[in-house]
C-alpha cells in the first residue's frame, strides 16, 4: 500500500520535535500504542479478518476473491485513518500525527528519542 501523505519529508521532520515532546506526557505514549495496537493485526490470520469484517465478507470470500489485493488496500487505508484519529484524539495536530504515521510505516527517519 502506498501511504498518501498530505505533507512533504521537510514538513514532516520539523514536526517530530513537538510530537516527540507530547509522546514523553506521562503514560501518553503507552495508552497511544494500546489504542494503536488493538486496531492492528498481529497475524496473516488476524489480518484476514480484520479485512473481511471491515467489507462485510466472510474470510474465505475475501482470499478467494479476485479483488484480494485491492480489498487489502482499502483496508489499508482505512487503518491508516484509524490511526491517524488516535492521535488528533490524543491532541497531536494533524501535522504531527502524519509524521508519527510515517515514522510508524519506517517512511520518514526520525528519532523520537
Amino acid at each position: 500500500m502506498e501511504l498518501k501523505v498530505p505533507y512533504d519529508e521537510v514538513t514532516l521532520k520539523k514536526s517530530l520535535g513537538g510530537a516527540s515532546a507530547k509522546l514523553e506526557v506521562a503514560g501518553l505514549q503507552e495508552g497511544i500504542l494500546e489504542r494503536i495496537t488493538k486496531t492492528t493485526a498481529q497475524s496473516q490470520a488476524e489480518f484476514n479478518r480484520f479485512v473481511s469484517e471491515f467489507h462485510g465478507i466472510g474470510v474465505s470470500d475475501l482470499v478467494n476473491s479476485p479483488n484480494y489485493e485491492k480489498l487489502k488496500e482499502d483496508y489499508g487505508v482505512h487503518h491508516v485513518s484509524q490511526i491517524h484519529r488516535i492521535y488528533l484524539e490524543s491532541g497531536f495536530t494533524d501535522i504531527e500525527s502524519w509524521a508519527l504515521i510515517c515514522v510508524g510505516f519506517d517512511k520518514l527517519d526520525g528519532d523520537l528519542e
